[in-house]
């Protein structure tokens, strides 16, 4: 994999979709992309993308409908998570005394691959197993929005 410049990807697994939601969760990917922490995680049923922004961010605190209703800030099936803090059972990623804001979305909608539905049905509906590298490029792209979003901003002020 060649890594785009100002890009030091630190971990790096394929995607498994197996076991239910919740069952095990597993870290895919961390990456550093133009000095954004990005981390994929699997729930067992389907793949999971977060972004850490710094307190200077112009998306920092805002909620999933605050950022769904940014014009020119879109992911895959809309924003689903926002916080101070990125945890799983047992681990935390970005706790609340790090003064950091996690947003995120994942991999489980309609058309999406998950094991919360038997496999005959997913065929049938032509859901799409996501891979990690597949992530990992959508996570980037958001980045470079989330860049030129704070640029924009700061040209207002």
């Amino acid at each position: 994999m060649i890594l785009p410049p100002q890009s030091r990807l630190l971990v790096f697994e394929e995607m498994e979709y197996k076991g239910k939601l919740g069952q095990t969760y597993k870290l895919l990917c961390f990456d550093i992309y133009k000095d954004y922490l990005l981390y994929i995680l699997s729930l067992g049923s389907h793949p999971t993308a977060y972004i850490v922004l710094d307190e200077d961010d112009k998306l920092y605190g805002l909620n999933m409908d605050e950022l769904d209703s940014i014009p020119d800030l879109y992911c895959h099936g809309g924003f689903t998570y926002s916080k101070n803090t990125l945890t799983v059972p047992g681990y935390s990623y970005v706790n609340e005394h790090e003064k950091k804001w996690v947003i995120g979305w994942d991999y489980g909608h309609h058309r999406d691959w998950t094991n919360l539905l038997p496999e005959d049905i997913q065929l049938e509906f032509g859901s799409k197993k996501w891979t990690t590298r597949e992530i990992l490029n959508e996570c980037r792209e958001v980045i470079d929005m989330i860049i030129e979003y704070n640029k924009k901003m700061e040209a207002l002020d």
